[in-house]
């Protein structure tokens, strides 16, 4: 999964993930990433409650590597994370 990352004016790191609409911070590289690894794992874990995980993967062209979506214990989702920096210029736009 590839986030664009890059250094605001204000020191934090921002991170945009385009294909799952969501958008991060943190006040260093490790915690921008913590916080990246947070936010896919609470997505996932939502979609999954809702019932929604397997139409959700479908629409981006993705799918499960199990057959099925398994019930009554909790999941662990492994995304690979790619970092993508850009330049301190281009933090604003990543927000656009």
């Amino acid at each position: 999964m590839k986030w664009e990352i890059a250094k605001s004016v204000a020191g934090q790191w921002i991170g945009v993930c385009r294909p799952l609409a969501l958008t991060m911070e943190g006040s260093s590289l490790d915690e921008l990433h913590a916080n990246i690894m947070d936010a896919v794992q609470l997505l996932f874990a939502e979609l999954m409650e809702s019932g929604e995980l397997p139409a959700f993967l479908k629409n981006r062209g993705w799918h499960l590597q199990e057959s099925g979506v398994p019930s009554g214990r909790p999941v662990e989702f492994d995304v690979p994370i790619e970092l993508l920096i850009r330049s301190r210029d281009t933090a604003r736009s990543l927000l656009q």
